[in-house]
């Protein structure tokens, strides 16, 4: 009987050790296959069992909870997936609530840098902006506009008023006009006078006729007197 019982004791033994060995290499699994590149390789804690055999009994992933110097955004993502392995198994131990308030931790702390840095950097470009536009030469612009103006305004000619003019070839028509009106017009009679004394044929005719006194021909017998 007591080697029967011892023999049961050793069944009930194995079984239990198989059952943690199980349970610790599912656990550390999830650990490492969660913290990717950040986790190391599992290492376990063996108990020999009755038949000679090793079964793990305790096990841990390493895993970088550090954060990554001068880049709090990837320290921020580093912290997530710290707390996400952590986290990982069905049955997180005291030990893994621990590493995921630590993560939790150090997310907060990137956040606060994160957030600091991207003000130094807004407020290093405003300054730039600033500088650059301080550097621009305003004031000599409008000072040389002004210049130029002040010397355009000295240098240009000053041409006086127009005034009304008239050509000599436009008033002289005017003016002949002016002393043809002024003449008197000669009337009918001193017209036919002048006509009829230029034309020597004409009145060599009226001679020969008889019809021009030559003595008076401008008497009642004259040639005029017959034409009027």
């Amino acid at each position: 009987p007591a080697a029967q019982q011892q023999e049961l004791a050793d069944q009930a033994l194995l079984e239990q050790l198989r059952a943690r060995d199980r349970e610790v290499r599912i656990h550390e699994a999830a650990h490492a296959a969660v913290g990717g590149r950040y986790a190391g390789s599992a290492s376990f804690q063996y108990q020999r069992g009755p038949d000679g055999r090793n079964y793990a009994v305790g096990g841990e992933v390493g895993i970088s909870t550090s954060p990554v110097p001068g880049d709090p955004q990837a320290t921020i993502e580093k912290a997530r997936t710290i707390r996400a392995a952590a986290l990982a198994p069905a049955e997180p131990s005291a030990q893994d609530r621990r590493v995921a308030a630590e993560a939790a931790q150090m997310e907060v702390e990137a956040r606060t840098e994160l957030q600091a840095q991207t003000r130094q950097e807004q407020a290093a470009e405003e300054k730039a902006r600033a500088e650059a536009a301080d550097e621009q030469p305003v004031e000599e612009v409008i000072t040389e506009t002004q210049s130029d103006a002040d010397t355009s305004a000295q240098t240009a000619p000053v041409f006086p008023p127009p005034v009304a003019q008239t050509s000599q070839s436009d008033s002289q028509p005017e003016e002949d006009s002016a002393q043809q009106q002024e003449k008197p017009r000669p009337n009918a009679r001193e017209r036919l006078e002048q006509l009829l004394l230029g034309t020597g044929s004409i009145l060599q005719q009226a001679n020969r006729q008889g019809l021009v006194d030559p003595q008076n021909p401008y008497g009642k017998s004259g040639y005029l007197d017959v034409i009027a």
